[in-house]
Parts: C-alpha cells; structure tokens; sequence
C-alpha cells in the first residue's frame, strides 16, 4: 500500500517539476532563437527581434503629493509594436529611460 502512495507522490512532484520548467516568464518574448527579457536596452531587443514593425511614445503621469498639492509628473514611454506574421500575437513592448520595462501580448494576427 506505501509503495503505490509513494508512486503517487513520484508522479505528482514530476508533473509539477515539468510544469514549471517548461513556464517562460511573463517578463519574456522569444524572438527566433533569442529571448528578450524586461531590463534589456532597445539595442540589444532590435539585436535580436529586428526593428520594429512600428513606434509611438505617451507620457506616463504620476501624481506626487508636495507641499503646494498635487503634481502630475510626465515619465515617457516609447512603445514598439512587433508583428511577426499571421497567426501569431501582436507584441507590444513598452521602454522606460532606454530599458524594456514592460511586454504585453495583442491581438491575434489576422
């Protein structure tokens, strides 16, 4: 009876060590045969993604209590756009003071 339940536990801790390591980060975006992470300078995601299929920049606000009230303080934000054929997702990377801060995933390619 023990060694059915220690198969049990065998099988349980294997399906979950699969799991997890085959989980890519949500932080992450594989282009080809290179994987671009948050934290990597434009240069190095154009490196290995290519130039992206369009730009655009927003100001980010936030608001700051001071002492004269409230202060809406601009952080820009430059957002490259990747599209890598049908089928695939919209990327939609987003770079804070030259660094990728942030990779959300679009819509489906039509």
């Amino acid at each position: 009876m023990m060694q059915g339940y220690a198969l049990k536990i065998v099988f349980v801790v294997i399906f979950f060590l699969f799991i997890f390591c085959t989980m890519v980060s949500a932080d992450s975006l594989r282009c080809g045969t290179s994987l671009v992470e948050v934290g990597d300078t434009k240069a190095e995601v154009e490196g290995k993604c290519g130039a992206p299929s369009s730009t655009d920049s927003y100001c980010r606000n936030e608001y700051i209590q001071n002492k004269f009230g409230i202060e809406s303080v601009c952080h820009p934000v430059d957002l490259w756009l990747f599209n890598f054929g049908s089928g695939t997702f919209l990327n939609k990377l987003e770079f804070e003071e030259g660094k990728l801060s942030n990779i959300a995933h679009g819509d489906r390619v039509k």
